[in-house]
């Protein structure tokens, strides 16, 4: 008997007949609505069937899109799950024999592509498309149904299948659709649902199903075995480009497949929109770079919506909207669960798959004992996400709020739960709701995304805690970075932060490797990322890493047309400027920055280290004593202190700042320059000592090499030094512009070794791409010493004077015999 009532909801009719039970048409009493009730039907299920099914329930109703029907929730009552009732038919009522009109039939894959793609984003796989399973509502809207509900029939289902065959009639139905992963029981991933999405569109496009056999035996061995029937015909209805994306969808190993349904998307859309696809035949995981091309205008004229919605965002005027979540510890309740890791995982793989956002994970604070809610201060931020995982809260064990920054508002939040014996769904879960809270803000699909085992998520959590706490070497960090993303493709965050370190490690070491390696990732992340911003800055840092400095200002140019008004925008061209040796431009712009509002401390500290090149040593300190006013023992701002005590102040108080981080952390800059400040102070024994230490840490590095070599020098022990001048030199040269500072490392070492005509050339190279800096005419007062043309050395010691340069300096043991020391005023102006 049918039932009339339930929760609130008056049965009017029953509407079909499903593989978990009956459907019916209700009526909502409350929200005064129509709504689909499928029944599940439990008798002699399956142990737990209907638990699982709560389960998917929950998962699939986070899932908000148009080309999906949405789920209301379950009534326990029935069982029954409450859905959105869709006026229409299924798409097996719109099949024709000799298949549809192209254009009804491309308009549809698209629909259906566009819906399945943000699931598959969201984490969340149908494993049963088929005409059935999507409704043509009365507008010709294509629908799917039955999300993560009908996963768990079919495998049911699948596994009641006996020798004889006897149930494989249920499933006549489904066959044809399924891909071969599905038939040999193997885990599923997107590429499941591409390839029945292929065999849906070849049957809407030719009237043909592309294994169906005589019965459903024959077609399972058909799908394992077989070529699709009918790819004749299929080349002679649709135009080339468009037969060879189905046939892609269609391979039966997944790895030769479509890796996501953004190139499908690409492709269907150009023809929705009459543009001539000539084809798409690559074998790569991404699109060809004609569709590529295409597709920029499109994203140019979707980030101008964008800029529309975030102009409403409180502070944020046009530009992108920079998000700050904290590491994982600041959100946990109790002991480290595997549940906590898949959740801020999650949030934070949610965070890059949105286009009008900037993830800030700082994976280096130098602070201690502040919340998440000052962090996401001096990180600059306009919001912030809290993360609370509550196992025991049954109406909802997981809650995420997006926070205001600036007065600590709360914008959003959702509660839902997700199930703890199963983490890949959970991860899935959690991704969805994240979308959900910034919805509205997709710049544009991403074609690179897949779903994400709990080890992906295990592994990247560790490497990320191990940066974050400063543990561990950087390099080996690096590495199982690099292995991560290599086995996860689509892992965005974690390849964010592989170029991030990448860079790093290239400033820090000048190995052209990691130069190298940021580049290829980058290289992928600018056709699968979605935020395009994103991956511009970290284009633009690399190019300037390079000396592609025209490539950078076109980059940072285009990012200022997709951001407007971004503060990272001013930073960027502050490097650039200090790159050029314009170090009051590079000064001027990056003080420009760090007066916005929503700006890092860290902009305070690219000012202050701009202000010691400059020479502007009341800029410094008040940039270092603002940071550690804000951020007490920050140690990057002790760092800076040191620096301007040790070029321009108290050498003994730099020594004791050195001392006292070297406590903290053994680091190579600290180091070097504690050796610079016992060189000051003609202790060359204990500054031999530093400098042997700094190159324990980072091996080959050339300025650590030279300062050793100027020690060996003062100690008397000439071959020593002169040796290692030579070992700088020997170092493979960085590819691109070396920058001044790199051209005046190798003109030390080539006047020690007596080369002066070469030495000469670099130093008015670097003289004439840096006039203004004071450090580079104190080099170049060096080196002309160290040549003998004393005029030169004491006209470019005198400009290093009056650009703020200490004359103390010049009393080093390279300025002893010469009469440059003696022709230099006996106080600085400046101090």
């Amino acid at each position: 008997m049918d039932p009339t009532s339930v929760a609130g909801y008056r049965v009017v009719e029953r509407i079909g007949r499903g593989g978990m039970g009956v459907v019916y048409r209700a009526r909502d009493s409350v929200l005064d609505r129509d709504v689909a009730l499928k029944y599940v039907d439990s008798a002699g299920a399956p142990e737990g069937r209907v638990e699982r099914l709560i389960r998917e329930a929950k998962i699939a109703s986070s899932l908000q899109h148009p080309g999906i029907v949405t789920i209301y929730g379950f009534v326990s009552e029935g069982p029954c799950i409450a859905m959105e009732y869709i006026r229409g038919d299924t798409l097996s009522a719109h099949l024709l024999p000799d298949g549809m009109a192209l254009d009804k039939a491309v308009r549809l894959g698209l629909q259906i592509a566009e819906a399945l793609h943000y699931a598959h984003q969201s984490g969340v796989i149908h494993a049963d498309l088929k005409p059935s399973n999507i409704m043509i509502d009365l507008t010709g809207r294509a629908k799917v149904l039955d999300f993560g509900l009908a996963h768990w029939r079919l495998f049911e289902e699948l596994q009641t299948i006996s020798d004889s065959g006897e149930h494989l009639q249920q499933l006549a139905g489904t066959i044809p659709y399924m891909s071969p992963e599905v038939v040999m029981g193997r885990s599923l991933d997107c590429r499941s649902d591409i390839f029945s999405l292929g065999c849906v569109l070849f049957e809407m496009l030719t009237g043909l199903r592309p294994f169906s056999a005589d019965n459903p035996a024959a077609t399972l061995n058909s799908l394992l075995n077989r070529m699709p029937r009918g790819i004749e015909i299929l080349h002679q209805k649709v135009p080339a480009a468009l037969a060879d994306l189905v046939l892609r969808m269609l391979e039966k190993d997944p790895s030769r497949r479509l890796p996501t349904l953004g190139d499908a998307i690409v492709v269907l859309r150009d023809f929705c929109d009459g543009v001539d696809v000539l084809r798409l035949r690559t074998k790569h995981r991404f699109l060809s770079v004609s569709a590529i091309r295409r597709g920029l205008p499109l994203l140019f004229t979707v980030f101008l919506g964008l800029l529309m919605y975030l102009i409403s965002e409180p502070g944020v005027s046009g530009r992108q909207l920079r998000v700050f979540l904290a590491q994982p510890e600041y959100y946990r309740e109790g002991e480290d669960t595997p549940m906590d890791t898949v959740i801020w995982s999650s949030v934070v793989n949610g965070l890059h798959l949105l286009g009008s956002i900037q993830p800030i994970l700082y994976h280096r604070l130098p602070v201690e004992g502040s919340d998440p809610a000052q962090l996401a201060k001096l990180a600059g931020s306009d919001e912030w996400i809290n993360v609370r995982f509550q196992p025991e809260n049954p109406l909802g064990n997981v809650q995420l709020q997006r926070i205001r920054t600036g007065d600590g508002a709360l914008l959003k939040q959702v509660q839902f739960s997700v199930p703890k014996e199963y983490l890949s769904q959970s991860s899935q879960a959690v991704l969805s709701q994240v979308l959900a809270i910034y919805r509205g803000m997709e710049s544009r699909q991403s074609i690179g995304y897949s779903a994400l085992s709990y080890s992906d998520y295990s592994r990247f959590v560790e490497i990320y805690s191990s940066l974050n706490q400063g543990v561990g070497d950087r390099q080996v960090l690096f590495n199982k970075l690099d292995k991560l993303i290599s086995e996860a493709p689509g892992f965005f965050a974690a390849e964010v932060m592989a170029v991030d370190l990448a860079h790093d490690l290239f400033s820090d070491t000048e190995k052209m490797f990691y130069l190298e390696r940021a580049k290829n990732i980058i290289g992928r992340l600018q056709f699968a990322h979605p935020n395009p911003v994103v991956v511009l800055q970290r284009k633009a840092l690399l190019s300037i890493d390079s000396g592609d400095i025209e490539i950078a200002e076109e980059i940072v140019n285009k990012i200022s047309s997709m951001s407007p008004g971004d503060p990272e925008v001013l930073l960027l061209r502050s490097r650039i400027a200090e790159h050029r040796g314009d170090i009051s431009k590079a000064l001027s712009l990056v003080t420009k920055a760090s007066s916005m509002a929503s700006i890092s401390w860290s902009a305070w500290y690219r000012a202050a280290a701009l202000a010691i090149r400059n020479g502007d040593v009341d800029t410094a300190r008040d940039k270092v004593d603002k940071i550690l006013n804000l951020t007490p023992g920050n140690t990057l701002a002790l760092g800076q202190r040191g620096l301007v005590e040790l070029l321009y102040g108290d050498v003994d108080r730099a020594v004791s700042i050195y001392k006292r981080l070297l406590e903290i952390k053994r680091h190579r800059s600290y180091l070097v320059n504690l050796g610079l400040a016992l060189m000051l102070k003609e202790n060359y024994q204990e500054a031999r000592v530093n400098f042997t230490y700094a190159l324990e840490i980072q091996p080959g590095h050339r300025v650590a090499i030279l300062n050793l070599a100027d020690a060996e020098m003062a100690l008397g022990n000439r071959e020593i030094a002169l040796d290692l001048y030579r070992s700088v030199l020997n170092q493979k040269k960085p590819r691109g512009d070396e920058g001044a500072y790199g051209k005046m490392v190798r003109a030390q070492c080539l006047a020690h070794l007596e080369e002066y005509g070469m030495a000469i050339e670099l130093t008015l190279e670097a003289l004439s791409s840096s006039p203004e800096d004071p450090e580079i005419a104190y080099q170049a007062a060096l080196v002309y010493s160290l040549v003998g043309e004393y005029e030169s050395a004491i006209v470019n010691a005198r400009a290093a004077l009056r650009r703020g340069m200490d004359r103390r300096w010049f009393n080093l043991p390279v300025f002893r015999n010469t009469p440059v020391p003696d022709s230099l005023p006996e106080n600085n102006e400046n101090h």
